[in-house]
């Protein structure tokens, strides 16, 4: 194990760099932190989605050359070999001055140094009837979801009409591309235009150039109308300023983009058309706040929104971030002033240009397939570092003990020295500043510094139901690790028939100075009442110590009826399954750098979502045979349940995460798992997708024993309260565990 790396990563956490968007430029940015870490800086990244559509790759998407997947830049992989957390979510604001950014859906993120590489958005409604009957091809993110439905649209479409508004490559490229794709689609009849309102398609460029693109179009008999401009869209008609009238289906807007709204009250330097200004150091009127991509606007330099700039700010971006950071010298930034220009239909075609060079030929699409593959590789094939860890002497450990979870290479995380006082207070009165739900102000009670015990009154007829749990740091963004813990907490005492009514903290938080520590702990708070002022839980105090690693738990206090009747269950009963399973392998997968950003995603939904409604649901029917699945896997707690009888599951009728299979057949499973097997004495053989049954579950589903006369009616009232439900087997009369 390389020493130096250790210190990297327990280096106490002295500076906050915060990126939005995941553009060309700051994947750069982020890749070479990963490879060159500045020991206490904590990075994050702050986008929309998991991961970021590459552009150049667009017009191949559509034509069928590509598929999804092979357009997109995968974040989260890519921040977790930067040491990144990434945060999906988007900016509404900014506060230069408090140096905070606020977002959509969760209390805002202060920085210490910010980078700012968003791009544009579409600018819709400078064209009357644009919002209602556009398709913007920008973000490229909402174009592929609008394109899968109009693939859709299209099944039931013989003759298909389509508008490209916008001249420029990427109108170019789209409408060649959609052409390759309508010709895929054998309509019978296919009708595509491209509206310029220039005379020349490619501005401020050889007219060689245009007379390449032009011979191009005309081969794949698409209309193009130059020198004018549509005015209005209506339902399938569009109204250009010559009073040319264009029946047209679909309208893809390809026209100039606008700079995000909320930049404009941010106090910083914009220009006329509300694009950030920079310097020749991608730095800001504000020292601290760096920008590259479409984003901004370059001092002394008239640059077009095209992307080969941004892929180019990228080192420069890395290496005056560094250095501001390090407090070093910084570098200028002196834009190309050629670049070779690749013009494709998307399939086996392309326009290359290079200075006052130009030519068509099938040999110019493979190099653009070339570069653009390469790029796409240079961010997703990444070599991570190998995941060791220490161990003891060989000779300390006997043959018993080599399946022992302690030993892993890589170990589960989740299912597991005082803090400053300072920190402690101040994160507590920021995040009760900062705590807001919707269009509510929503201030956090109960909680005080001084809070190392909690008063609970008991009504009369009840009794207390307590329960403690603490997850490892499942996550990289401690506000979502925050709301993961505290409805995993939760379950234990919804399973047990109780209220959960208040609650105590316990963060163990990694080194850092002391505004550092302030503003995760602010985090950790806002995560935990975002779930606890849903389920109308206090949050009564808590205690706080350091370790190597963020840790985050809760104690969980219920009320329930001293009157309360545990209805065990018998056999016949048929067991109902509230959550999909596969948790514990997703993120086994995510720490070898090789989980799917959707898998991923579908994970950490899974993790985020309440168990409150259906312990409700099972409650109501009168059902006390309630578990959660967590740690121990699904057939442990099953066993558990159905005590003293046993269990039958069926494999096919039990929900699992996308992707689980595939990663458990490719050897990828959660530390835990061979010591849940051996703790069941399951000795047969099964395949190696369905050992998912005992893979670790972080704020897993419920699993209860449920009469088979009512199951149909708890199902459909589970799935009534937007619960998942499936019954995936029964209780039987041996205690042992089979599989189906």
């Amino acid at each position: 194990m390389n020493f130096k790396n250790i210190l990297i990563n327990t280096a106490p956490t002295t500076h906050d760099l915060v990126l939005i968007g995941g553009g060309h430029a700051q994947i750069s940015v982020l890749k070479k932190f990963g490879m060159k870490p500045i020991p206490g800086l904590k990075i994050s990244l702050i986008n929309k989605n998991l991961t970021s559509s590459y552009s150049g790759m667009l017009p191949g998407y559509i034509a069928g050359t590509y598929n999804e997947e092979d357009t997109q830049i995968n974040l989260l992989n890519l921040c977790k070999f930067a040491n990144a957390r990434l945060i999906v979510d988007e900016v509404t604001g900014l506060d230069i001055f408090a140096k905070e950014i606020h977002l959509k859906n969760r209390v805002p993120v202060c920085y210490d140094t910010l980078s700012i590489n968003t791009g544009g958005e579409p600018d819709i409604k400078k064209i009357k009837g644009a919002e209602k009957y556009s398709i913007p091809i920008k973000p490229i993110s909402n174009l592929i979801e609008n394109f899968h439905k109009i693939k859709k649209e299209l099944k039931k479409i013989d003759n298909v009409s389509m508008t490209i508004i916008g001249g420029g490559a990427g109108g170019v490229e789209i409408a060649l591309s959609l052409k390759k794709f309508l010709d895929l689609e054998n309509k019978k009849e296919k009708n595509i235009t491209l509206v310029s309102r220039t005379d020349n398609l490619i501005k401020n460029s050889p007219n060689s150039v245009h007379k390449n693109v032009m011979s191009l179009l005309y081969k794949n008999n698409i209309n193009v109308v130059l020198s004018d401009e549509v005015v209005e869209f209506k339902k399938n008609t569009l109204i250009t300023k010559n009073g040319k009238r264009i029946n047209s289906q679909f309208n893809f807007l390809v026209t100039s983009i606008s700079a995000p709204k909320w930049l404009s009250d941010t106090k910083l330097e914009i220009t006329e058309n509300g694009f950030l200004k920079v310097n020749q150091y991608l730095q800001s009127s504000n020292k601290n706040i760096f920008s590259a991509g479409d984003v901004c606007s370059v001092k002394n330099f008239n640059l077009s929104k095209a992307g080969v700039y941004a892929v180019r700010q990228g080192p420069i971006l890395y290496k005056n971030i560094r250095s501001k950071i390090l407090k070093s010298q910084l570098v200028s930034y002196k834009p190309q002033k050629f670049f070779l220009s690749l013009i494709g239909d998307g399939q086996n075609e392309a326009v290359a240009t290079w200075g006052p060079l130009s030519f068509r030929s099938k040999w110019a699409w493979k190099l653009k397939r070339y570069i653009d593959e390469k790029f796409i590789r240079t961010y997703n094939d990444l070599k991570f570092m190998k995941m060791e860890s220490f161990k003891p002497h060989p000779n300390l450990i006997s043959k018993n003990n080599l399946t022992d979870p302690a030993l892993a290479e890589i170990k589960c995380l989740g299912c597991g020295a005082k803090t400053q006082w300072q920190s402690l207070n101040q994160g507590i009165i920021s995040a009760k500043e900062r705590r807001k739900l919707g269009k509510n102000d929503q201030t956090l009670k109960n909680i005080n510094i001084n809070s190392d015990v909690s008063l609970i009154k008991v009504p009369n007829g009840k009794d207390i139901v307590q329960s403690v749990d603490l997850i490892s740091s499942i996550v990289n963004d401690p506000y979502t690790l925050s709301r993961i813990a505290a409805l995993h907490s939760m379950s234990d005492v919804l399973t047990s028939g109780a209220k959960p009514v208040s609650a105590e903290a316990i963060f163990i938080l990694p080194s850092g100075l002391k505004d550092i520590q302030t503003r995760l702990i602010s985090e950790l708070i806002s995560g935990c009442s975002y779930e606890f002022l849903r389920h109308k839980i206090h949050l009564n105090g808590g205690h706080t110590s350091e370790g190597q690693e963020l840790q985050v738990g809760f104690c969980i206090n219920g009320i329930r009826s001293k009157n309360f009747n545990f209805i065990k269950p018998k056999v016949g009963d048929k067991l109902i399954l509230t959550k999909p399973i596969g948790v514990g392998i997703i993120l086994a997968a995510h720490m070898r750098g090789v989980a799917s950003p959707l898998d991923y995603e579908e994970a950490l939904n899974s993790m985020l979502t309440s168990n409150h409604f259906a312990s409700k649901v099972f409650l109501q029917n009168n059902i006390t045979s309630i578990t959660d699945v967590t740690g121990f896997g699904l057939a442990r707690h099953t066993l558990n349940l159905t005590k003293p009888f046993g269990a039958k599951i069926n494999i096919k009728d039990t929900p699992k995460i996308n992707g689980a299979n595939k990663y458990l057949n490719n050897g990828i499973y959660s530390s835990l798992a061979k010591s849940n097997k051996e703790e069941i004495n399951f000795n047969k053989n099964i395949k190696n997708e369905n050992s998912i049954i005992f893979d670790p579950q972080t704020s897993g589903g419920l699993l209860a024993a449920v009469d088979r006369k009512k199951s149909k009616k708890v199902i459909s009232e589970l799935k009534e309260n937007n619960c998942y439900a499936a019954i995936i087997g029964e209780v039987i009369e041996k205690e042992e565990f089979e599989l189906n």
